[in-house]
């Protein structure tokens, strides 16, 4: 259970459902991946009408552990339900909302960027560098496949290999420095957390430089990394 909810709620999120409390917003659009817990406790806000905008976060329980399975699917029905609307950036989100959680609010509406049109335009600041460049995931959010994906790193370590790690948000700070300890223990200098948010041109310019993305969830994720 304690695993299911995600007990430990992040910074910005206490922040946030204090502020909603105590003001007098009587409308929300949430565009971000929270916590289950947030979303819990959102959605007893009965006098909100809440708006989410999903882009491939929506629960995906696993059907191994019959209990978690059954709880999970009770939890965020009442979660999902409790939105006056729901927008989902890919059809298949909103196809499964109605499946799995009986959702009668959803529609989809397609994913839109400038992300290549403004990337194009841009000088690209190439760094000289023979070492190839990984970039492992997009934010903190798919933190616990990062675990496992720097341990298979590992056997290339004698490379030339640098990883940068995307943590700016989406983790506890608990959570981003486990892993900063872990991937320091094993690549020492090679590795690097980033952890504040790049302006927009500083990003695309960053991404320019990287040899290899890893996304190693199955989850919709860093849709703007993979485009660029």
């Amino acid at each position: 259970l304690k695993r299911l909810l995600r007990i430990e709620l992040l910074n910005f999120e206490i922040d946030l459902l204090k502020y909603i409390s105590n003001s007098s917003i009587n409308s929300i659009i949430l565009h971000s991946n929270f916590t289950t817990m947030f979303y819990l406790l959102f959605s007893f806000m009965k006098n909100i009408n809440k708006t989410w905008v999903c882009w491939g976060s929506i629960y995906n329980p696993k059907r191994s552990n019959f209990i978690k399975y059954t709880l999970g699917i009770y939890l965020y029905k009442i979660i999902y339900n409790n939105y006056s609307n729901i927008i989902c950036t890919m059809q298949a989100d909103c196809d499964h909302l109605i499946k799995l959680f009986n959702v009668k609010n959803t529609c989809f509406i397609p994913y839109y960027s400038d992300l290549c049109i403004v990337a194009k335009s841009l000088i690209k600041e190439e760094i000289k560098n023979n070492n190839i460049r990984v970039l492992l995931g997009n934010s903190g959010s798919c933190i616990d496949s990062y675990f496992d994906d720097l341990r298979k790193l590992g056997n290339y370590i004698d490379k030339n290999i640098e990883i940068d790690c995307m943590l700016n948000y989406g983790c506890t700070e608990t959570r981003k420095l486990n892993l900063i300890k872990t991937a320091t223990s094993l690549f020492g200098s090679q590795f690097k957390a980033h952890t504040t948010l790049l302006p927009k041109e500083q990003y695309y310019n960053f991404m320019s430089n990287c040899d290899i993305y890893i996304s190693s969830v199955k989850a919709q994720s860093g849709l703007g990394a993979i485009y660029l």
